[in-house]
């Protein structure tokens, strides 16, 4: 039972083996089949293009003249789009300095204001005081008048030690 089993196997997978190099055989039949016709095809221009050239005639012109005015057309097109190129990349580099310059003149800006902003927030408001306290004056807003009637402290009040005078 278990031969007859094998068996069995074996004869599938041999049919199984010719059936696919059957399909093999026939597909590269139908491929060389095609490649045939392609080459009679080929065959067939060649023979053209041979008798075309021994008559003269010639798929591309034969006439020198019209290929040296194609010619002198595509090298002035070339130049002219060279100098376009040129120009738009001048133009480029022009932008592109200019946006730089302007990134640089923002961020000076933003750094001022930063600097003005922090400076503003070290000058405390002092209580009962309006203003902001100066840090570079030596006295207080709220005690800048002493008396009314002769009015605010004047400058030279608030030096603490005055240079010497030299004398020559």
């Amino acid at each position: 039972m278990a031969l007859e089993g094998n068996a069995r196997t074996v004869c599938h997978r041999i049919k199984s083996y010719r059936n696919e190099w059957k399909t093999r055989f026939e597909t590269q039949q139908e491929i060389n089949e095609q490649l045939d016709k392609q080459i009679i095809a080929l065959q067939e221009k060649v023979d053209e293009a041979k008798r075309n050239l021994k008559e003269g005639k010639s798929t591309y012109g034969t006439d020198v003249g019209e290929r040296k005015t194609n010619l002198r057309d595509i090298e002035w097109r070339i130049d002219q789009e060279s100098k376009a190129y040129h120009k738009a990349n001048d133009e480029r580099k022009q932008y592109s300095v200019e946006i730089n310059a302007t990134q640089v003149n923002m961020s000076d800006s933003q750094a001022r204001q930063k600097a003005l902003n922090s400076s503003r927030a070290e000058l405390e408001p002092i209580p009962g005081s309006k203003t902001p306290r100066d840090m570079s004056r030596n006295i207080p807003e709220d005690q800048r008048i002493l008396d009314p009637k002769k009015g605010p402290i004047r400058k030279t009040a608030a030096v603490k030690s005055l240079p010497s005078l030299e004398m020559t």
